[in-house]
């Protein structure tokens, strides 16, 4: 009774902070209607215009350490629980703000991949195709592993922005140029055979081969570290689950299931406990689940015996590594 008397409080102060800021910002008064907005924000107020109004009276400041640090620390934790269309201008406004500081190459291509997986779940390419900020947004990937990862984000959006068929050829002239280094020549072979370009990943694996000089390089199968495994996944896209579908049954997998998130489809703790019987895993996509879906989730797992796994990101070659660490790791029933 206790914590639920001190969440109303807190909802009440952030509820009454936001109006103050409301009020002060029609009257011009700017400086007051920020801190009103930041104390509804530190009081758990996530409200879009709240937000919204917030990243603005900071952009008019031009103060870009509020603006990561709104975006990156104190909504972390509440902005998966927004659709992905609310989420992209944060996205925006958070990698825009890391570019102009350019003190933090890391920082900067975590805020470039975030933008690139906010855009794909959202559908919205316009914030990546922007001829202002593409070089920016381009520069923000440094080694080829990197490039990997934006080009599959880039992968998921539609024909006419030109984006895919890109990405696709990028991504094998980089098994070409990087033959001699298998951990990245594999790494573009398993993104153009998900992209449905088998015949530019065979070109890859064949320079591979061909530079590689161990006795055995004739061998193409790759490691069945999942076999027989059923994997479900948990949040993300549907493009993104279909695409890391292809590459855990390359590993084995005989197949997944989905649970999305509650934007996309709301789904009972029954149902969720459904999805999981007779599975091995579920990886959840925290980047792009629900709070409320990921408890459901837990439950169910619990009530199942399925263990859960954390993708580091939201694209293919995390949920596909996490699944095969946790194999790995000998925990699997």
């Amino acid at each position: 009774m206790q914590l639920v008397g001190e969440e109303q409080r807190s909802s009440g102060f952030a509820d009454s902070a936001r109006v103050t800021g409301r009020a002060r910002f029609e009257q011009g008064d700017f400086a007051g209607a920020r801190e009103a907005f930041e104390r509804a924000i530190a009081a758990g107020d996530s409200d879009p215009e709240t937000v919204d109004t917030l990243l603005t009276l900071y952009a008019d400041a031009t103060d870009n350490l509020a603006t990561i640090r709104l975006i990156a620390t104190t909504l972390d934790d509440v902005t998966a629980d927004h659709p992905a269309a609310v989420r992209l201008p944060w996205a925006v406004a958070r990698f825009d703000a890391v570019a102009r500081l350019q003190d933090d190459a890391a920082q900067l291509t975590d805020a470039a991949i975030r933008l690139l997986e906010t855009a794909a779940e959202a559908g919205n390419w316009t914030a990546i195709t922007d001829p202002t900020r593409r070089p920016r947004l381009l520069a923000a990937f440094s080694n080829p592993l990197q490039i990997l990862e934006r080009l599959e984000q880039e992968s998921y959006a539609p024909v006419e922005t030109g984006l895919p068929a890109a990405a696709a050829g990028e991504a094998e002239d980089l098994g070409h140029r990087f033959a001699r280094d298998p951990s990245i020549a594999r790494a573009a072979e398993r993104l153009l055979h998900g992209l449905g370009h088998p015949e530019a990943a065979y070109r890859v694996e064949a320079l591979r081969l061909a530079a590689a000089t161990a006795p055995a390089r004739t061998v193409r199968a790759p490691s069945h570290a999942l076999p027989a495994w059923t994997v479900v996944l948990a949040g993300g896209h549907p493009a993104l689950r279909r695409l890391a579908g292809v590459d855990l049954r390359r590993h084995g997998a005989i197949g997944h299931r989905d649970i999305p998130s509650s934007w996309e489809a709301t789904r009972s703790t029954r149902a969720i406990r459904e999805q999981l019987n007779g599975c091995d895993v579920v990886v959840m996509i925290w980047r792009q689940l629900d709070h409320s879906t990921a408890d459901r989730i837990r439950v169910a797992a619990a009530q199942t015996g399925v263990p859960i796994v954390h993708a580091r990101t939201a694209g293919v070659s995390s949920v596909v590594q996490a699944t095969l660490e946790f194999a790995a790791s000998g925990h699997a029933g």
